[in-house]
């Protein structure tokens, strides 16, 4: 027969025990929260990934970038440039916010002429399947 002493060392420990358990418990599913929410955060997209996937959104059959070949920004005499050359079945031109780079959604292919005429002054990349 075990004596009111020994009961309560004994339910004391059993107590402790839980405590422990339930402690540790929550400490882990705490941390495996905040892992699968950093696992699931994602970096923001930069100005250029927006401005591309404003242009796919518009389901072209290609897209062009169009940067200027010494990397500075488009100045006025650039953006008419492209406003003057540009082809009418162009269905949209996005100027990313720090204005280096145009991106343009093109119902078709730029023709070899178009793409020389724009090689002398940018440079151009076909973004199409990228």
């Amino acid at each position: 027969m075990m004596t009111t002493t020994k009961l309560s060392k004994q339910t004391a420990r059993t107590g402790a025990a839980l405590l422990l358990a339930l402690v540790a418990s929550c400490a882990l599913a705490a941390c495996d929260r905040n892992a699968s929410q950093s696992r699931n955060a994602r970096p923001p997209k930069s100005d250029f990934e927006r401005s591309l996937d404003t242009i796919r959104t518009g389901q072209h059959v290609r897209i062009y970038v169009i940067r200027r070949a010494d990397g500075q920004p488009l100045r006025p005499e650039d953006r008419q440039y492209l406003r003057d050359i540009k082809p009418m079945k162009t269905g949209m031109w996005v100027v990313t916010e720090d204005a280096t780079t145009a991106l343009a959604g093109a119902g078709f292919e730029f023709e070899p002429e178009l793409l020389a005429d724009l090689a002398k002054r940018f440079t151009v990349e076909d973004y199409t399947n990228k």
